[in-house]
């Protein structure tokens, strides 16, 4: 069956992103959760709603586990030798075994995360506590605090928050988004890239400016590595791809492991590994001040769980009502929107109509974790959805519809090590803080929750009174 085409102008065509979640949901209402467009001279298909796209990433998770060859992603992986804009291949299913098997290992050592999250969760606090009384915006503190942690997990580096070098690398990350961004005419009409081009221009700098970074800070970390001993994320990679390399010895295979699949694999981890989450606690926060009911819902369930100790990564699983609103608030923003393209290794079908080889495909990620026929009133901001009859939290690997790190052989390899930090940063940051807007001047109130369409969807700037809260109001709701 052949597949309907939407005809799509040029210009019509890049404006899709402004709103993107939007128009291609809008779009399936029209014309089924299957359909494709033609975007320059690529043919793309958008898959809407949970089941059509679990259909496509787990069900023929190998046929869906391509990416296209647009150029952007030829830089972004150094022609193939990356994880994130890497297309298909077995050496490339190879790097992501090792990769998450790496970021499993380190994940689950409590020992070797759980101090640098500590000590990165306690400095953001003191930041947050001399805020207090004054209107204040936590988005650039928040990325600065990831920012440190996503270093310090992977190479044991960590700068002040007025390091000169830090705020570098946030306002390269920040061109570097900006630069990438949806919907580049370059990668559907590829003979632009004959054409001179500020944004190529400027995508290429960035990227050598990052990934020189990334590489000095390898480079210093390998020359202390020691027979095998784990500190970070750098370790645990080595040690993973020594035992992978040996095992092939033994089995009389050969691995294509060289530098180039280290420093391309934490050039990854590190673009992944910071900015999404610093948004996420940004939108936790917004929510958490538009819903206040859930955050003294979370603040009476940490003075009764946690009462004045210290947050570990021990005791923050015991917060079931936290945990349950980290699931949700990554549910309702989905802030990955689109996930990145996918394309299609072979010639299949979904829903009945045929795909050829090569197709690009975009999975609509916020339609599945809004889509009516899964979830009950999706549009609510609901915790207890994620909660079962005893008030325990759901494992929501165990549901189907929750896929807002993408799903099948392209799901994120670091979506365990973000929940985690998620979790940490808000048990440590509520048990001894409020956020509210009381008491601001009336330009600084207000939450728009209609996020800004980007690779991620942030929220539009906001302020917050951060109070704090006094240790004999937090006892006396303990003793209750």
């Amino acid at each position: 069956m052949l597949i309907s085409l939407i005809p799509c102008q040029l210009g019509a065509l890049f404006h899709i992103g402004s709103d993107p979640y939007l128009d291609f949901t809008r779009m399936a209402d029209k014309y089924g959760q299957v359909y494709s467009m033609w975007l320059g001279s690529r043919l793309v298909v958008v898959l809407n709603g949970a089941k059509t796209i679990r259909n496509a990433l787990q069900k023929r998770s190998l046929i869906f586990a391509g990416r296209p060859s647009f150029h952007t992603f030829k830089i972004l992986s150094g022609h193939n030798s990356g994880l994130v804009f890497s297309d298909y291949s077995r050496r490339w299913a190879i790097v992501k075994k090792v990769c998450s098997t790496a970021i499993h290992r380190y994940v689950t050592t409590p020992d070797l995360l759980e101090s640098k999250l500590e000590e990165e969760c306690h400095r953001l606090l003191n930041f947050f506590k001399e805020q207090r009384g004054k209107p204040f915006d936590p988005c650039f503190i928040l990325r600065m605090a990831l920012a440190n942690v996503i270093l310090k997990v992977i190479f044991d580096t960590t700068f002040h928050y007025d390091h000169k070098e830090l705020r570098e690398i946030l306002e390269i990350s920040d061109a570097f988004r900006d630069s990438l961004g949806p919907g580049k005419a370059i990668d559907f009409l590829p003979w632009f890239r004959f054409f001179p081009s500020k944004d190529l221009i400027q995508l290429n700098l960035l990227y050598a400016k990052l990934m020189c970074l990334i590489k000095k800070l390898f480079i210093e970390n390998r020359a202390t590595y020691n027979d095998g001993k784990i500190r970070n994320l750098a370790d645990s990679l080595e040690k993973v791809i020594e035992m992978e390399t040996k095992k092939s010895l033994e089995n009389g295979t050969v691995l294509e492991f060289d530098e180039s699949v280290s420093l391309w694999s934490l050039f990854d981890m590190f673009g992944a590994g910071f900015d999404t989450t610093a948004v996420m606690l940004l939108w936790s926060i917004g929510y958490l001040v538009k819903y206040k009911h859930v955050q003294y819902a979370i603040q009476a369930e940490i003075d009764s769980v946690i009462g004045n100790e210290r947050v570990t990564m021990k005791n923050v699983k015991q917060l079931h009502f936290l945990r349950a609103t980290v699931y949700e608030l990554l549910r309702i923003t989905s802030i990955s929107t689109m996930s990145v393209p996918h394309s299609t290794t072979a010639d299949t079908n979904i829903a009945g109509y045929s795909i050829p080889k090569g197709t690009v495909i975009f999975p609509n990620l916020w339609s599945a974790s809004h889509d009516p026929n899964e979830w009950e009133n999706p549009e609510v901001f609901n915790p207890q959805r994620f909660l079962d009859d005893q008030g325990h939290v759901v494992q929501v690997d165990t549901n189907p519809n929750f896929i807002v790190f993408s799903a099948g052989r392209r799901k994120c390899p670091g979506s365990e090590l973000a929940v985690l930090e998620m979790s940490m940063f808000l048990a440590t940051l509520l048990q001894s803080c409020r956020f509210t807007q009381e008491g601001l001047e009336s330009k600084y109130q207000g939450i728009e929750l209609t996020p800004i369409a980007g690779l991620t969807n942030k929220p539009r700037t906001f302020y917050i009174n951060v109070e704090v809260r006094k240790e004999d109001e937090r006892s006396k709701r303990c003793k209750a």
